[in-house]
């Protein structure tokens, strides 16, 4: 598995004519990409959940000298769990108890774009994901060294 993300992150940034993996940079990108993503799919419904994990993500991204390989390996496990939290939340949002006046009522622009988000939150979920998980397997590679190359 760790195989096919390097080579699906490589080609990716070989279009962009860069020839390493840039990982502690794509990491800080994804985590503001859906810190975004979740304060705007918020407008429709309350994601504490996420909110909070993605808050603990900046802190454990941008002070990595804080934390342990354990503990990035729960936060992989607190993303999966908010990921699986929006599994559940989307399934009660198109569920058979909701009725058609529903649907009328929040049929205003607002709901759409929120619900766009969300959608599009819950996809990127997976890439921030795979980032994280590849992250807390070479930890003190990624984590700590490129950390500390950065603030140079």
């Amino acid at each position: 598995m760790v195989a096919y993300v390097d080579y699906g992150a490589e080609k990716v940034f070989q279009k962009f004519e860069v020839r390493e993996v840039p990982w502690y940079g794509a990491t800080r990108a994804v985590v503001v990409i859906q810190l975004v993503l979740i304060c705007l799919s918020m407008t429709e419904r309350p994601d504490f959940v996420g909110l909070t994990v993605i808050a603990l993500a900046i802190y454990s991204v941008e002070f990595p000298e804080t934390i342990t390989h354990k503990t990035f390996r729960l936060l992989v496990l607190a993303l999966a769990s908010t990921f699986l939290y929006d599994i559940v939340w989307l399934a009660m949002l198109h569920g058979p108890e909701t009725d058609a006046v529903d649907h009328l009522v929040a049929g205003t622009k607002q709901h759409y774009v929120a619900v766009f988000f969300l959608y599009f939150s819950f996809l990127f979920r997976v890439l921030v994901i795979l980032v994280f998980w590849k992250d807390s397997i070479d930890f003190n590679r990624i984590m700590r060294v490129e950390a500390q190359l950065s603030q140079l």
